[in-house]
């Protein structure tokens, strides 16, 4: 019998220990100086993170996309993870890329997280693939703090661009430089 509640208290502290576990994933720049982490809570939350020679210069808690014509999507689970090096011939930068697909818990739709790490700027953009529950939107960033490009700060809210050539809806790209 003692055994028994053993096992059985054994199990659910390792149950509670599982729930409380982060997942974090990230790219790193070639030459180690800057990183870009995505940070998946126990709470379905995400956080955003960069982080030059390993001190925090950029957060984003609680990821929030809102969105004007539909609800907003702000609990995720990442549900794929591609990590690419390419060496960009035609600008002569070496960058890492970090390719992270996301399903919100709510309403199931799907967005991707694309960031590149170069030697000297870490570069986001969010992408919707084509979906039935998003079609014609804005995506609101009024209560998000963004990182600026170059000393100007982005818009309050961005309408997206469809483009042809690609299946999905993408944001501008956010940049961080050094």
């Amino acid at each position: 019998m003692r055994f028994l509640l053993f096992n059985i208290l054994l199990c659910l502290l390792a149950l509670a220990a599982c729930g409380e576990q982060n997942q974090t994933v990230a790219v790193v720049s070639p030459n180690k100086q800057l990183e870009f982490k995505v940070v998946s809570q126990a709470d379905a939350e995400l956080s955003l993170q960069i982080l030059r020679d390993e001190q925090f210069v950029w957060q984003l808690e609680a990821l929030q996309l809102n969105f004007v014509e539909h609800r907003s999507m702000q609990h995720f689970e990442i549900l794929k993870v591609q990590s690419l090096s390419h060496s960009h011939m035609l600008q002569h930068k070496n960058y890492a890329e970090l390719f992270v697909v996301l399903k919100e818990f709510e309403h199931s739709r799907i967005a991707h997280l694309r960031v590149r790490a170069f030697d000297s700027a870490v570069a986001f953009r969010y992408e919707f693939p084509t979906q039935s529950s998003l079609v014609d939107f804005s995506l609101d960033l009024a209560n998000q703090t963004l990182p600026s490009v170059d000393d100007v700060s982005l818009p309050d809210k961005l309408e997206l661009t469809h483009y042809p050539q690609y299946p999905s809806i993408v944001s501008p790209w956010f940049i961080y430089q050094l």
